[in-house]
Order: structure tokens, then sequence, then C-alpha cells
């Protein structure tokens, strides 16, 4: 998004990944194999950032009986090491390792609103963005080089 105020700070890491899935099925299984590397890294932050909150517990019901994860909400007291599932709200201003970004399909992203949302979402990313989307379904807000 351009802002000509805004001073840009050198990252370094992988270029951004963008990874498509067929089903909420092997949405899972596609977070459990990036978790999976996650925990094999020497980072220490993994962000799962999603639009909304019904997202938030979709995942983390089904990702808590296979990894250690957290989930940060508006009553949660601390910021943990690990991996965490929350809002962008939430996380605006956070920073996280490593970011994946689920259900970056184009019915749900769609609007001015959403672009500024997905902007907020992938610059929480220190080291690795993870872009995942349905099948055929990439929200055009994100321009594949």
């Amino acid at each position: 998004m351009p802002d000509h105020s805004i001073e840009a700070i050198d990252r370094h890491g992988e270029k951004p990944q963008i990874i498509s899935y067929t089903n909420a099925h092997s949405l899972i299984d596609e977070l459990q194999r990036i978790i999976a590397h996650f925990q094999d890294s020497t980072f220490n932050r993994l962000g799962i950032i999603c639009k909304n909150e019904a997202q938030v517990n979709e995942l983390y019901e089904g990702l808590k009986r296979f990894v250690p994860i957290h989930k940060l909400s508006e009553t949660s007291e601390t910021f943990e090491q690990g991996i965490i599932v929350t809002t962008i709200q939430l996380a605006k201003g956070l920073e996280f390792d490593e970011v994946l970004i689920p259900y970056a399909n184009a019915e749900i992203y769609k609007t001015e609103f959403d672009k500024s949302l997905l902007y907020i979402a992938a610059t929480r990313a220190m080291h690795m963005l993870t872009v995942l989307h349905q099948h055929n379904e990439l929200t055009p807000l994100i321009k594949q080089i």
C-alpha cells in the first residue's frame, strides 16, 4: 500500500509462499505440515492470523489436538511463545517470526478495507509469510509475481 511517510525496514527471509488447499480438512493438514517445519526451526513465534473470530475458533479447534497452540483473544493477559492463532485486529502492533494467513479467498478478502486488513496481517511477519487459499479462489488483492 503506498504511503510515502513509512520508512521500510529491511527484513530477511524467504519469499512469501502462496499455498492452495481443497477443503477444510486439507487446510488443517497443510497447517500441520507448516507448523512441523516451524517447530524444527529456530523461530519462537508463529502467528496464524485470521480475519474473524469464527475462523480463529475453527482453526484452534482443528489444530489443538495435534499441536500445542494458544488462542490470543481480547481477554488474554500474555503474549505467548509458540503457535498463536488470533484475529487481524488483535495482531495489529505485534510481530511474529512466521505468519500464516489462512482463508485468503476472493469472497473473504474483496474490498479496499479487506486490502488494508491483509496488509496488516502480512506485515506482522518478521521472517516468513505464507498465504493459504481455497483452490482457484485466491483473493485478487494479492498480486502474484
